[in-house]
């Protein structure tokens, strides 16, 4: 045996919080600058095209920022995990055949092809061979 194998294991010294995601003010930083734009830009065009007190719309972000730092006051991923679920849901809800096949997302063809002479002919050139 070498010295190399009686000697303890190097720990390296790293910060935890390298894995979270960036926090303004306690909410993610993608998430707060999306908030803030996809509030903003309707208020500045209600603002210019319809009248003045269209830029209060501005204030709808509030809110919205709110419930963002509410949900991320323990998990910084918790603005993600919702986000799949109501991807999930709309996909589901979108999906006309969903509770057919146990609530699952699956694709089923309603037609194969348009004309049924080209279903006959590709059924007759299987048979045949």
């Amino acid at each position: 045996m070498s010295d190399i194998d009686d000697q303890e294991p190097i720990e390296y010294l790293s910060y935890n919080g390298l894995g979270r995601a960036p926090m303004v003010w306690g909410v993610p930083f993608m998430a707060g600058l999306g908030i803030v734009c996809a509030c903003l830009l309707p208020s500045m065009m209600l603002g210019v095209f319809v009248s003045p007190y269209g830029w209060f719309f501005a204030v709808s972000a509030v809110p919205l920022l709110i419930f963002a730092r509410i949900q991320c006051e323990t998990d910084d991923r918790a603005l993600t995990k919702i986000a799949k679920e109501v991807k999930w849901a709309l996909i589901k809800w979108m999906s006309g055949n969903a509770g057919i096949f146990g609530g699952t997302f699956t694709i089923a063809p309603t037609s194969y092809t348009r004309k049924l002479r080209n279903v006959e002919s590709a059924i007759k050139a299987a048979v045949r061979r």
